[in-house]
C-alpha cells in the first residue's frame, strides 16, 4: 500500500506523541507491542509512507517546534544512526527483526525453530545474488555527482531559458566523466559485482545475512509458504502475531523498540 505523506499541520499530527514509520506493517508490529503498557499506548503510531516521508516530517516538526513528533526508519543500504528524533532499526529493515524463529515456531503446525532456521537460511542463500547487485547499484547511485535542485518555475519562462538552464550546469560533464572512468559495464561486472557477491555469500555462511540481508522478501517468502496455525498467508497478520508473541518484551535483537519507547515517553513528560 503506498501512502501520501500529509501536511505537517493536518489534524494527523496531533495527539501527546505521535511516531512516524514508513509502512503499515511496521505500524501495526510496534503497535501491537506497545498495547500491553497503557504508558506505551499514549503514543500513537502512524504510516506515513516511505523513508523519505518520515525524514521529511520529522525535519518540518523540529523546524515548527513540535516536541511531541519522532520517526523510525529502516536502517536499509543507507545506514545511519538514531539523530535527535530520528531512530532506526538496528537491522536492514524492520521485518528483519520479525524472522523471530521461537516466535515463528510457536505459529507454525509443523516446523520447530531448528527446522525454520534452515528455511531461513534456504531463502537467504536464494536471494543472495539479487542482495549483491542492489548493493552494487547502491554503490553507483551513491558516488555519482549529485544533481542541483530543481530551478524555480520564473527561471524557466521559455524553452530558450531551459536549454539555457542546462548549458549553465556543470554537473552533466561531471556525470559523463564519471560514468566513463568510473563506473563501466566492465569494472561493474568484473569487479564491483563479485566483490558484493563474495561479501553476501559470506553473510548467508556466517548468519550475518539476519542483519545485512532485506528481510521483507525473506518475510514475506516465509508467510506465504503455509502451514501457519492461523491459516492465513498474510505477512501482515504473521507479523503482529510474532509481535505478540513477544508479551510486550521485545527479543534483544529488537531491543531498539523499547529503547525507543522509553525516549519518546520521557521528552514528552
Amino acid at each position: 500500500m503506498t501512502l501520501r505523506a500529509v501536511p505537517i499541520d493536518d489534524p494527523f499530527f496531533q495527539g501527546d506523541a505521535l511516531l512516524l514509520v514508513e509502512d503499515e506493517r511496521t505500524r501495526v508490529s510496534i503497535t501491537e507491542c506497545w498495547s500491553r503498557d497503557p504508558q506505551s499506548r499514549r503514543i500513537q503510531v502512524r504510516a506515513v509512507g516511505g523513508r523519505t516521508a518520515v525524514e521529511s516530517l520529522v525535519r518540518a516538526a523540529v523546524e515548527r517546534g513540535l516536541a511531541h513528533v519522532f520517526g523510525l526508519v529502516d536502517r536499509d543500504l543507507r545506514g545511519g544512526t538514531d539523530q535527535g528524533r530520528l531512530f532506526h532499526t538496528t537491522r536492514h529493515e524492520f521485518e528483519n527483526h520479525l524472522l523471530d524463529t521461537t516466535a515463528l515456531a510457536a505459529l507454525l503446525e509443523t516446523l520447530d525453530a531448528s527446522e525454520i532456521d534452515r528455511r531461513l537460511q534456504a531463502l537467504a542463500q536464494e536471494q543472495q545474488h539479487w542482495n549483491a547487485l542492489r548493493r552494487a547499484l547502491h554503490d553507483v547511485k551513491t558516488s555519482l555527482p549529485g544533481t542541483p535542485p530543481d530551478p524555480k518555475p520564473h527561471d524557466v519562462p521559455d524553452a530558450a531559458a531551459a536549454q539555457t538552464w542546462l548549458a549553465t550546469q556543470t554537473w552533466p560533464a561531471s556525470l559523463e566523466e564519471s560514468v566513463r572512468k568510473t563506473w563501466t559495464p566492465t569494472y561493474l561486472r568484473d569487479v564491483v559485482l563479485p566483490k558484493h557477491q563474495r561479501d553476501c555469500a559470506d553473510e548467508v555462511t556466517r548468519g550475518d545475512w539476519m542483519t545485512t540481508f532485506s528481510g521483507k522478501e525473506i518475510f514475506e517468502s516465509l508467510a506465504r509458504s503455509g502451514g501457519w496455525r492461523h491459516g492465513s498467508q498474510d505477512p501482515d497478520e504473521l507479523a503482529r502475531l510474532v509481535v505478540q508473541r513477544w508479551k510486550g518484551t521485545p527479543p534483544s535483537d529488537a531491543a531498539f523498540v523499547a529503547t525507543m519507547r522509553d525516549t519518546i515517553l520521557r521528552a514528552v513528560r
